[in-house]
């Protein structure tokens, strides 16, 4: 670790922080965290805005520039990791949960929409890209690059989550909802195991990490059901939200046809 103990904190990764004992996180909801938060509905606001005005050739065009801005971002992250902390590169493959969203974003811009895809980004992508800006890794310090690269990435999930709902207009089905958490179940189960194997904590349903709300989570139901209690508690909640989130959706829709 003494390679990097000169390198300016904007750099400095988490694992590297908590190995060394360093107190320079931010805080959730400062005003750091909540300028953050004003640009990217900003940003959104405007963005789908400007897609609504344009054509179908146009907003392909949009799609596209956001992939770019997606996979530019998750491949610089791994390549700096890669280059400054070689030892923690594992935990840093796009395998978590908004990295398999942003490949949707890829897949959609180079080869179309598809249903599933289009079901997960109400359900299960819209949530997570949520979680992210809201209850992000708190450990590095507000001016870093890992944490401009958190608010960037997830604001761009986000983003492109609203122009589902906006734009593309895609309805909620409740078969939608069950293949959406069919999919994150199958994808789920390796990915558990996978950190069990290489101490590892993609879609963070191994260890609560430094992230507040599945900290709440991991306090609440390890004590009584164990690790594998919380890996499964995650599931049985994120299906609650999911029905949740399909339930508000429907309220609205019907509530919109009785005016």
């Amino acid at each position: 670790m003494g390679k990097v103990d000169n390198i300016s904190k904007f750099w400095w990764l988490k694992q590297y922080i908590e190995a060394k004992g360093y107190n320079v996180g931010h805080s959730l909801f400062s005003i750091g965290h909540f300028l953050w938060l004003f640009f990217i509905v900003v940003g959104i606001v405007f963005f789908i805005k400007f897609y609504n005005s344009v054509n179908n050739k146009e907003k392909q065009e949009c799609k596209r520039f956001l992939a770019l801005a997606i996979f530019i971002l998750e491949y610089v992250k791994t390549i700096i990791v890669g280059f400054i902390y070689p030892e923690y590169i594992n935990m840093y493959l796009p395998l978590h949960l908004c990295s398999f969203a942003g490949m949707c974003i890829i897949f959609e811009a180079c080869f179309g929409s598809r249903k599933i895809i289009d079901q997960m980004w109400l359900y299960v992508f819209l949530p997570a890209s949520l979680l992210g800006i809201l209850s992000p890794s708190v450990s590095v310090p507000f001016l870093n690059f890992f944490t401009f690269h958190t608010y960037l990435y997830h604001g761009i999930l986000l983003l492109f989550s609203m122009i589902k709902i906006c734009s593309d207009k895609v309805q909620a089905s409740y078969s939608g909802l069950l293949k959406s958490s069919l999919v994150v179940l199958i994808i789920g189960i390796p990915v558990y195991f996978l950190n069990g194997l290489f101490g590892t904590n993609y879609f963070i349903i191994s260890d609560a990490s430094d992230f507040p709300a599945a900290q709440i989570f991991w306090n609440a139901v390890v004590p009584k059901f164990g690790e594998f209690g919380y890996a499964l508690g995650m599931y049985i909640f994120a299906f609650f939200i999911f029905n949740l989130i399909y339930l508000i959706i429907i309220t609205v829709e019907h509530l919109k046809k009785k005016k």
